[in-house]
């Protein structure tokens, strides 16, 4: 199954002003039987950031993988 999400929110970071941050990922989870599945996510988080001293926009991303054991 195809997995997709685009969220908006507010993130802190390093105890500075809440940026706003947009997340987009994909991702997609294989079920191999009634009781077992995995998963495999990409995701990018965008927000504008001034750490530096100048303003710019900043791509964190981010990979996850994982399984679920359902009973």
């Amino acid at each position: 199954e195809m997995l997709r999400s685009l969220v908006g929110s507010e993130m802190c970071i390093r105890d500075r002003s809440e940026e706003f941050t947009i997340r987009a990922g994909v991702g997609y989870e294989i079920v191999a039987n009634d009781f077992l599945a995995f998963n495999f996510q990409f995701s990018d988080h965008i927000f504008e950031t001034e750490i530096t001293g100048t303003k710019k926009n900043t791509h964190n991303f981010e990979v996850s993988t994982g399984f679920s054991v359902f009973f």
